[in-house]
């Protein structure tokens, strides 16, 4: 699925479902993937828990490194 989606056969919007589609179907588990997806990227934004001491590392790092942030979302 992942490797569809870099070479453009699929669009990020349905691997969002079709990964719990793939996961529900491998476990025989009755979840609507759709439903699951929506549910799942709404309750995803309501919370972040930063690691203790990561902005002091960040600092650290960014006195010897170019730094950028990237996400999986």
């Amino acid at each position: 699925m992942w490797r569809l989606l870099e070479q453009g056969k699929i669009t990020t919007k349905e691997v969002m479902v079709q990964r719990f589609e793939e996961l529900f179907d491998l476990f025989h588990i009755p979840i609507h993937p759709q439903s699951f997806s929506d549910d799942y990227m709404a309750f995803l934004s309501l919370g972040a828990y930063p690691m203790k001491d990561a902005i002091t590392v960040l600092e650290q790092l960014s006195k010897h490194y170019h730094c950028v942030l990237v996400t999986n979302g």
